[in-house]
């Protein structure tokens, strides 16, 4: 019984390597930065209840619209509100991220992440919350706000409709048992996150969402959205070039994204075919029809 323990054990360590060995470079990127913080947070919990480095990275209107503090407008994905927390996060987030940056490749995933579903998350967030502060005695502006479960249901809702636009049959399996629809998970997710952080969460939340969902229906403004040579142009800049050369890193030709085939082109290839191929109705008997094994 100890020996199969032990093989199991390995056999389950070799896949975990195996797995983190072959994460593209900006989840590797992201995995490592927001771990850092979260373990540097810890100290400071443990003896004050106050997070180190956190609490000058996390979201808050009031530090943006009274402190003039802009820079937590697109570094509070990466704070942590506690090791349980950035935990959860990173359970979540990892296989969207790992897999839409195989799919998209690693500079459009970046461009998606921090400019739509951080930034643009966060000046919305701070403009409702500011005019909310205005119009009433609310405390809301003083909340803080961290962490990447805005990255989590962005990355959810993006998923969810790029697969039902590709036809995809993208069920869930919920703890390995009960199948759902795949478009069900970011509304899983966003509850789930509604009862572990309550508050503002939904607010954040439901805008990154709506971003997310207008990204992939392709309803944002032009200048948002880079084209493709856009980002072919941003791989080719000499401040990108140790990234690019690394082994990890996934450039947008090099992506495994769905490639549509149009109808048209294959009912011409099929109406050729047909006209092409010679008739089968001629009838050649087989030289050996009507013969027994043995006859002469």
């Amino acid at each position: 019984m100890d020996n199969r323990t032990g093989e199991s054990t390995r056999v389950f360590a070799s896949h975990i390597k195996q797995y983190f060995a072959s994460l593209p470079l900006f989840t590797v990127l992201v995995l490592i930065l927001s771990w850092t913080i979260t373990l540097l947070d810890v100290p400071g919990r443990l003896n004050s209840s106050t997070a180190i480095v956190s609490r000058y990275l996390n979201l808050s209107a009031d530090k943006v619209l009274s402190h003039w503090q802009a820079h937590r407008l697109v570094v509070y994905p990466f704070a942590s509100l506690g090791f349980a927390y950035s935990l959860t996060n990173t359970l979540l987030v990892l296989p969207y991220l790992a897999s839409m940056e195989r799919k998209h490749g690693t500079v459009r995933l970046a461009w998606t992440l921090l400019i739509l579903m951080t930034f643009a998350t966060s000046v919305a967030y701070v403009i409702l919350i500011g005019v909310y502060s205005m119009v009433s005695s609310d405390m809301s502006k003083y909340y803080t706000f961290a962490g990447l479960s805005t990255w989590t249901v962005g990355l959810a809702v993006w998923s969810a409709m790029e697969e039902q636009a590709e036809g995809q049959s993208n069920n869930r399996m919920l703890f390995g048992v009960i199948r759902i629809p795949g478009h069900i998970v970011p509304h899983l997710i966003i509850a789930f996150y509604f009862f572990l952080m309550p508050d503002l969460s939904l607010i954040i939340h439901l805008i990154t969402a709506g971003i997310a969902y207008s990204y992939a229906k392709n309803k944002l403004p032009p200048r948002l959205v880079p084209t493709e040579d856009t980002y072919r142009h941003y791989e080719q800049n000499p401040w990108l070039g140790r990234a690019v050369n690394h082994g990890r890193f996934i450039s947008v030709d090099n992506t495994s994204a769905y490639l549509p085939i149009a109808n048209t082109s294959s009912q011409h290839l099929s109406a050729d075919t047909t006209t092409t191929t010679p008739s089968s109705s001629s009838y050649t008997p087989f030289s050996g029809q009507g013969q027994r094994l043995g006859d002469a």
